[in-house]
């Protein structure tokens, strides 16, 4: 047998993030609070950087909230209602009922295992164990704190808790309740000519009941769950003057980032060791000097590219998003994919129709003779679902169809998607018999 070696000789292209490279990419990803709290971290670090007006920004930062002006001036008298937990509420009620001190002191164990939906989460076995009392004295403070508001309140189930409010609001309607008592399932799956035939009455009386049924709140004590209200801050701000869009990076509150020049003569003057760590530091701030600086740039060019390519969107709304995908834009800026995904990542721009996050600019086209967004796609199943006979729903099928007709080719399982997408139910589900 014969060995031989041979040598080949192949060149390969191999691209290394250096650390620096990862801070640029890093700081292009950040935004305007993320890139604040990093401006903060690297000024304890590196003591050849300074944030001149730190502090001042901060209360400076022009901020989105949830709450209105007016909200905001009625705080005052928003305190209790706003504020006051569901838990709270029921301890308040439970005051104003003529209970013993006993029935009063199982009430409020018993509202303390009272869930965010407003079900109670313990058994009266496992309650009456932890209290140290009767399976009876448990039933009567239940009892007394369902009769409490929200009605529904401190139900054990979504069946409980559906009576409760009947029985409250609507104590005549027998049918109603046995439906709840009986046919939930049924009554959830739309099989409304069955249950007519159960229960020996018209389809329309079986509508009419689950109409109101369909009224009730299944979760009433997610009213008064305590959510802390969500501020963004905006990166851009995109403003119509005389009749185009401009676009406004919002950074004006963000701390000047400079160096301190002492450092510079310090450099020439001191031993080769801390020199050596001077350069080091000085070297790594303009770093970050030039990458926020990039990061700037690059933000700009790519939102006004998203305004130049969905006019439409900012003009009409949603339903106008034209098909436009991260790769069309760095095409057309010509950059890297992933570096406009990172410019818009986490971003939001605060527009002439409210704040918009970045990523929302961006939409996939569906085969069309001209592509139109799934938005705008789902706008016309809804508007063909609004005009459509009651009686005699459109299935998914026969919207597929009719969008078909209008140019629009889609399966019947990407109809059904889209229209679960929005919380419509089905056609079955949609037929009405009054």
């Amino acid at each position: 047998m014969e060995l031989s070696f041979n040598l080949k000789q192949e060149q390969t292209l191999k691209l290394t993030l250096t650390p620096q490279l990862r801070q640029a990419i890093e700081i292009l990803q950040f935004s305007s609070l993320e890139l604040l709290e990093y401006l903060h971290e690297q000024q304890m670090e590196n003591p050849l950087i300074e944030l001149e007006g730190l502090y001042q920004y901060i209360h400076d930062v022009p901020v989105e909230s949830s709450r209105t002006q007016t909200e905001e001036r009625n705080w005052f008298n928003q305190v209790l209602s706003a504020e006051a937990t569901l838990q709270e509420r029921l301890e308040a009620q439970l005051l104003e009922f003529p209970l013993s001190d006993e029935i009063q002191q199982i009430g409020r164990f018993l509202i303390g295992n009272v869930d965010e939906r407003g079900y109670l989460d313990i058994s009266v076995t496992e309650a009456a164990a932890c209290a140290g009392v009767p399976e009876a004295k448990i039933e009567e403070a239940i009892a007394c704190l369902q009769q409490m508001d929200p009605p529904g309140v401190c139900a054990r189930d979504l069946k409980e808790c559906l009576l409760l409010q009947l029985r409250r609001l609507a104590p005549d309607d027998w049918l109603a309740m046995r439906l709840v008592e009986e046919s939930l399932e049924e009554l959830a799956q739309g099989k409304i000519q069955q249950l007519a035939q159960w229960y020996g009455v018209s389809p329309g009386a079986i509508q009419r009941a689950y109409d109101r049924i369909q009224s009730l709140n299944p979760h009433p004590g997610l009213a008064y769950s305590a959510e802390a209200p969500r501020y963004l801050i905006p990166d851009v701000q995109i403003e119509k003057v005389n009749g185009e869009y401009v676009v406004i990076l919002l950074d004006h509150w963000l701390p000047h980032f400079r160096i301190n020049p002492a450092y510079h003569q310090m450099i020439q003057h001191a031993d080769e060791q801390v020199a050596s760590y001077l350069r080091e530091k000085l070297n790594a701030a303009l770093w970050i000097a030039k990458s926020i600086e990039q990061r700037r740039l690059t933000l700009y060019r790519v939102v006004e590219c998203l305004v130049e390519e969905q006019r439409d969107f900012l003009e009409k709304g949603k339903a106008y998003l034209r098909p436009l995908t991260l790769r069309q834009v760095a095409d057309k800026l010509g950059m890297h994919e992933s570096t406009v995904s990172r410019a818009t990542s986490g971003k939001y721009a605060q527009t002439p129709r409210g704040l918009i996050e970045l990523k929302a600019f961006f939409s996939h086209g569906i085969g069309t003779e001209d592509e139109i967004s799934p938005e705008r796609v789902k706008l016309r199943i809804k508007e063909l679902i609004d005009g459509e006979d009651k009686r005699k729903p459109l299935s998914d099928q026969k919207l597929a169809e009719l969008l078909s007709a209008e140019g629009i080719c889609l399966s019947r399982r990407t109809v059904a998607k889209y229209r679960e997408e929005m919380r419509i139910p089905s056609s079955a589900k949609r037929r009405r018999y009054v």
